[in-house]
């Protein structure tokens, strides 16, 4: 009997299993060694301690994420390989999901060539490589995705995916925007506007599932104050408030010229300007008013009305959520080229060739990621190798994560912690801004002797391309 279920699940989805392998054994050997990320260290540290009142990590506190990382830690004990290899896996498995997703809606063959774009993509692989929560929300956003057009005519159905649409935003929550609108398009097209709140509580339900808990271990104050916080630095920061120059034309501006940047890093023009394309073989073919096309449409408008007003759009990562229906989309648009017995040869060379390219470039990245030595990480390192603990104090901003958890030993603090002392007793300060020097009363006898910069690929690292660590002497 089991053998018989074997060879059946072989012989349906071999190509499937096959792309998933060949996506994992690509993915295993690139993985990051270090956490360059802020968010990563939090991460890491959340493992041991978690708390979203010390921003461990910062809210929505992902407790699924940090969860399923535990448990790979227990066996592990390593929290670097822990959170990446979580990544290498669910960046491998998510292709299951899209698999099985682009086959319900079109066929087969939009199937496999969808799973091959997807895997060759550089924003997916990166990410794969990364101890970063982007990949585990993809896989999960995905696999909800798929389980609401499968059971888009059953009602019941649909509840119990708004349920587990709110529960795996435990992991990441920034998929909210895609999963309520997704969910919400069926059971009004299905059931009615009355259902549709109803739908809205029972996701609600699964969100509280996860967050009652998270309040109560961190403490329903502590939990307010660092609510209200991070609050005001989205609305803020993200959202662009803290502009200068505030217009809502300048804003506009911004914000498609930052998205398009991204896009370009994130997918390259290689791929973004065919999704384009496709996109608008959509509109001008009048395929959008197939049920399957507004299903993908729903997804990205959802997701890119969510992009422009609240991110602040300064890492690619943050266009992920886009690339499963833009790949389903074009590769539904290569089939359906059919004029001329030439040109649908030359149209399938083209894009096998777009694929060889991305597939070039995103493994070349990935390669570079792996050796080189991040802005954010070659201070530290370099702090390590050449400062005396014992007489060295860092202050730091950007780079505060990263030397509080490599260089546990030295004496870090927070440039924004407001706890910076008021004498250093000659010892010598590192800073990684030399606005701080001026901030701090214990600093005023001290001057700038040397100073030491640190630099990598901006389209690699386009938050922090470059750090400039500042060694400060008392006079």
């Amino acid at each position: 009997m089991n053998t018989e279920f074997i060879k059946i699940i072989l012989n349906k989805y071999l190509i499937l299993i096959l792309i998933v392998t060949f996506a994992f054994m690509l993915r295993i050997p690139y993985r990051l060694p270090n956490l360059d990320d802020w968010d990563s260290v939090q991460f890491a540290l959340a493992l041991h301690d978690y708390s979203v009142a010390k921003d461990q990590p910062h809210l929505p506190g992902y407790p699924l994420y940090i969860v399923s990382a535990r448990a790979i830690n227990f066996v592990i004990r390593n929290d670097t390989y822990s959170l990446t290899l979580l990544s290498a896996i669910l960046g491998s498995l998510s292709v299951i999901p899209l698999y099985l997703l682009a086959q319900e809606l079109f066929n087969k063959q939009t199937a496999i060539l969808s799973a091959l774009f997807y895997i060759a993509l550089p924003v997916q692989w990166t990410l794969s490589e990364q101890a970063l929560s982007d990949i585990p929300g993809i896989f999960f956003l995905i696999l909800i995705i798929f389980f609401i057009y499968h059971f888009r005519k059953s009602k019941k159905a649909l509840f119990i995916c708004a349920f587990f649409g709110g529960l795996i935003l435990g992991f990441r929550l920034n998929e909210l925007p895609v999963i309520i609108f997704s969910l919400e398009f069926y059971i009004i097209k299905e059931s009615g506007y009355k259902n549709a709140l109803f739908a809205l509580l029972i996701f609600s339900l699964g969100i509280f599932s996860w967050v009652i808990p998270m309040v109560a271990l961190s403490g329903v104050r502590n939990f307010e104050a660092v609510l209200w916080r991070n609050f005001y630095y989205v609305v803020w920061h993200d959202g662009g408030l803290a502009l200068t120059q505030f217009t809502i034309k300048h804003l506009l501006y911004l914000k498609v010229s930052k998205a398009y940047n991204l896009i370009n890093l994130g997918y390259t023009l290689w791929f973004a300007v065919p999704s384009v394309v496709s996109f608008g073989w959509v509109l001008i073919t009048k395929k959008w008013k197939e049920e399957r096309f507004q299903f993908l449409i729903v997804w990205l408008i959802s997701y890119v009305i969510f992009l422009l007003t609240i991110y602040n759009l300064e890492l690619p990562r943050f266009v992920l959520p886009l690339s499963p229906p833009l790949i389903i989309i074009l590769v539904s648009f290569i089939f359906e080229i059919k004029d001329g017995k030439y040109l649908q040869p030359v149209i399938y060379i083209f894009f096998g060739l777009i694929f060889i390219i991305l597939t070039m470039i995103s493994w070349k990245e990935v390669k570079i990621l792996n050796k080189t030595l991040s802005p954010t990480m070659a201070p530290v390192i370099y702090v390590k190798n050449h400062f005396n603990k014992g007489n060295t104090v860092v202050i730091a901003s950007r780079l505060y994560r990263q030397f509080e958890y490599y260089l546990p030993n030295f004496k870090v603090y927070n440039s924004g912690s407001g706890n910076i002392p008021s004498d250093f007793n000659g010892e010598t300060v590192i800073i990684d801004h030399p606005s701080l020097k001026n901030e701090f009363s214990g600093l005023k006898h001290y001057y700038i002797a040397s100073f030491y910069y640190f630099s990598a690929p901006a389209y690699l690292y386009p938050k922090t391309p470059s750090i400039t660590l500042y060694i400060l002497k008392q006079h």
